[in-house]
């Protein structure tokens, strides 16, 4: 959403036109809906970091007050969008209440209270890692990004992908608390190979259902196994934060 915000505050287009395609929503109140609902995402992803119980009940809030609106104002071919749309995040909020997922978003209260001048350094340089990593994959998914970094002059995903991953490594050095670190990067790894799969699904499917007649192709070979790279890496660190070993060293 922040994405979309600001390339279209770049392009001159923001507030100024549709972003739900079929939807009868006035363009004021889409881009505000826009906004609103990227607010409550972006406190409820906080609050599931946080061990916050609040947060997992908000998000199914927003689920449903987001159907209500697609409901409300989109056409029959936007409904078939927000069937599939809605089949995934109920699948991922589902997976949001499984033991094992609830057993690692749990928090401690000394965890969730302390946040001093490592910690905001540790989250911004997550936040740039995590963001720059979007931002490469969608583009490389929507062709933009060369796919080969020998034939683009090393321009190709993977440099930057480094970089941003470099960018982690260093939070680890400014803050030694490995096993809370662990968790909370692996948890930012895995939402963020999430909603990068669900997003290059829903762009497929709304492409095909709402803009047949127009010639777009989009790049899963070259995606998708980042993707999955991002996942597993969320995986693996996820179970080393759950290490005796590291535990007690924190």
């Amino acid at each position: 959403m922040f994405t979309m915000a600001c390339r279209a505050e770049v392009g001159g287009y923001f507030g100024a036109v549709a972003i739900y395609p079929h939807s009868s929503l006035p363009i004021f109140a889409q881009w505000l809906s826009l906004g609103g609902f990227a607010l409550a995402n972006l406190w409820a992803s906080n609050g599931l970091l946080r061990g916050d119980q609040r947060a997992r009940p908000a998000l199914i809030l927003i689920f449903i007050l987001g159907g209500a609106l697609t409901l409300a104002f989109s056409d029959a071919a936007a409904f078939k969008v927000w069937l599939v749309s809605d089949t995934l995040s109920i699948a991922m909020l589902a997976a949001l209440y499984t033991r094992k997922i609830n057993h690692y978003l749990n928090a401690t209260e000394a965890k969730a209270s302390s946040f001093d001048r490592k910690d905001r350094q540790v989250v911004a340089l997550h936040a740039v890692a995590v963001f720059g990593t979007y931002v490469i994959l969608t583009s490389l998914f929507a062709h933009v990004l060369p796919t080969d970094s020998a034939v683009s002059h090393g321009y190709g995903p993977a440099p930057f992908l480094a970089l941003f991953g470099g960018l982690i490594f260093i939070a680890y050095g400014i803050k030694a608390d490995r096993a809370s670190m662990l968790r909370e990067t692996a948890l930012l790894l895995i939402a963020l190979a999430s909603f990068l799969a669900y997003q290059c699904v829903i762009t497929q499917v709304t492409v095909q259902i709402l803009f047949p007649k127009l010639a777009i192709s989009f790049d899963w070979n070259h995606t998708a196994p980042w993707v999955i790279a991002i996942a597993a890496a969320g995986i693996a660190l996820l179970v080393a934060g759950r290490s005796p070993t590291i535990e007690a060293k924190n």
